[in-house]
């Protein structure tokens, strides 16, 4: 996780500075600029487009009673991919593009929940052998004492009443009036 987390953060940086460096030296700077401009400015554009379209679904969704949780995720990666497309960079703003086109949002959500299904399943072989419950780590949840059951014979008689024979609760007292002259 530590290597990953280096070579997105140390990483990533360098590459786009380099592409950056190789593509201003091909076609000049200003013309670099103004591509990294112009995917700014367009990328976030495409996402608030996008998200607002993810936003309705979300609606519909919650309005029929279901669960939006595709959506939410699609609304995730417009994000992540508005990020993306705001950062100057080439690597990033590719990235972003390919996380705002639809079919990748969808193969890229498959992938990430067959990924999550896996790493559930391996904490749970893992969650068999070690427990951590609220009486500390490593012990089993102890059974809870029952209580005896109540002697069912030595209940009294209870009567039950119709609604018309059923006492009444107290009547509130009137508040007293004032009369002032």
């Amino acid at each position: 996780m530590f290597l990953l987390l280096a070579a997105l953060f140390i990483g990533l940086p360098v590459l786009e500075i380099w592409l950056l460096i190789s593509v201003g030296g091909s076609i000049g700077l200003l013309p670099t600029l103004a591509v990294c401009v112009v995917t700014g400015v367009v990328g976030a554009w495409l996402a608030k487009a996008q998200g607002g379209s993810v936003l309705r679904r979300v609606q519909e969704r919650v309005a029929r009673g279901e669960v939006p949780a595709s959506e939410l995720v699609d609304g995730m990666m417009i994000l992540v991919a508005g990020v993306l497309l705001m950062t100057p960079g080439f690597l990033t703003d590719g990235v972003g593009v390919l996380l705002l086109l639809p079919p990748v949002r969808m193969v890229v959500r498959r992938w990430g929940q067959g990924l999550l299904e896996r790493q559930a399943r391996a904490s749970q072989s893992r969650a068999q052998s070690f427990y951590f419950y609220t009486q500390g780590f490593g012990e089993p949840p102890r059974e809870p004492q029952r209580r005896p059951e109540p002697d069912r014979q030595n209940q009294p008689e209870v009567e039950f009443l119709p609604p018309e024979r059923a006492p009444r609760p107290p009547r509130r007292p009137r508040p007293p009036v004032i009369d002032v002259d």
